[in-house]
């Protein structure tokens, strides 16, 4: 039998390739009979989750829109004696409030329920967004 130098080349890739997988405990019979199982509170935490940015996007996002709409015809007013300035200010309060119910929400679920969730990155996501929708704000006012 003649030696094939790209067919030994090969075997010692999928070798190594093997090894470092059996390394890491994870063979493809072991990703494919076992599957990761989420745990009971996830499901709870995403919804929550979702539900609250959900609120606190939609309810930036009309009145952006409302104020957009409004302000071009009327200069000054949003509707009746609403200004601007007030609406923004409202929406500023509103942001932070939701910011800090979110903030509350996820330490609850992280200290009770899924310790990995809401870490430093979730925290830090939440607090810059709530930043940049404040700045959005001041710049109107």
């Amino acid at each position: 039998m003649i030696a094939d130098p790209i067919w030994d080349r090969v075997k010692r890739v999928t070798t190594a390739r093997r090894v470092a997988v059996d390394q890491l405990g994870m063979t493809k019979e072991h990703d494919m009979s076992e599957e990761k199982k989420v745990p009971e509170g996830f499901a709870a935490y995403e919804d929550g989750k979702h539900r609250r940015y959900s609120l606190l996007f939609a309810v930036n996002g009309g009145a952006f829109a409302v104020a957009q709409l409004l302000a071009d015809k009327t200069p000054g007013f949003v509707l009746g004696h609403l200004t601007l300035r007030h609406l923004s200010l409202g929406m500023i309060l509103f942001t932070l409030v939701m910011g800090a119910d979110i903030y509350m929400f996820g330490e609850k679920m992280r200290r009770h329920y899924l310790h990995d969730a809401f870490g430093r990155q979730g925290k830090a996501v939440l607090i810059l967004l709530c930043l940049l929708i404040c700045a959005g704000w001041f710049l109107v006012i």
